[in-house]
């Protein structure tokens, strides 16, 4: 819709609203006409949405969570990482009752957020990224979302299995630097679940299990690593997807029988899992 019908509406907005007002203009073709009044439905189907139902409808009845995909491919955007703005968006928005209230919460955080910087230095918060926290140091640090595909990325793990470790290494480092901001503590907090879809502890946290449990190996705990190829007695070939020392846990993705989670002791002791040659 152009300018020049924009304009024009506003000589027959007697208080009728700018939607009603764009539908008395003579000059709108046919499909405009429709697209308005659908729209007009549409918000009068939000309107009458509460609590978390809100969202949901904005993200799927009025198709938005359609269009993000559509523009990830064709745009070359990263479609996991806007489901996450979209995800942490349900999740700011979950106590709000009314379109209104999400409209004062959003207003609110933006409010806040814009006069943070006067808490600069003291007891408060900081959200910062790996990046931006180089030269810093607090007494707590909160490294969030501790999975794969995120930290390290999907870049980075796609890259190394193709050979190429230059991106991971880049990224080991940059979790040193997370880590190493704090003076007293690091919390490091993984997620049983990201958008809905089971997440793994990155293998950074592995990497850091190891060595407090004192595997001298670099990745390795014990003779099975995660991404080897294995070959189950009972489930038959499957790739290993988590190796939990601390909770005597291995997870293997099976071509023919999905994720099973399996006792890592009882898997060495009776050779239950054999490797699969490369």
């Amino acid at each position: 819709m152009n300018k020049d019908i924009v304009y024009q509406s506003k000589k027959y907005n007697d208080g009728c609203g700018v939607l009603e007002s764009v539908l008395r203009v003579p000059s709108i073709l046919d499909y405009q006409r429709v697209n308005i009044i659908t729209f007009k439905d549409n918000l009068k189907v939000l309107e009458a949405q509460k609590g978390d139902k809100i969202v949901q409808a904005i993200l799927y009845f009025l198709g938005y969570n359609d269009y993000l995909e559509r523009n990830a491919k064709m745009l070359g955007y990263s479609y996991e990482n806007l489901s996450t703005i979209t995800t942490t968006f349900r999740l700011i928005t979950s106590d709000c009752k009314t379109l209104q209230s999400i409209f004062s919460k959003l207003n609110n955080i933006q409010e806040l957020m814009k006069n943070s910087s006067i808490n600069r230095g003291k007891n408060a918060v900081t959200l910062t990224t790996a990046h931006g926290a180089k030269g810093l140091e607090f007494n707590r640090v909160f490294i969030m979302s501790m999975v794969e595909n995120i930290f390290p990325s999907k870049q980075a793990i796609m890259k190394e299995n193709d050979g190429d470790k230059s991106l991971m290494e880049e990224e080991r480092r940059l979790c040193y630097v997370a880590i190493t901001r704090g003076r007293y503590y690091v919390d490091i907090i993984t997620l049983k679940t990201k958008n809905g879809v089971l997440a793994y502890p990155s293998k950074f946290v592995r990497e850091i299990q190891s060595i407090i449990h004192g595997d001298s190996t670099d990745e390795s705990l014990g003779n099975l690593v995660m991404g080897d190829v294995v070959h189950h007695k009972q489930f038959g070939i499957g790739k290993i997807a988590i190796v939990d020392l601390e909770n005597n846990i291995i997870m293997v993705l099976f071509s023919k029988h999905g994720m099973k989670r399996l006792s890592y002791d009882l898997c060495i002791s009776r050779g239950l899992l054999i490797k699969e040659n490369k």
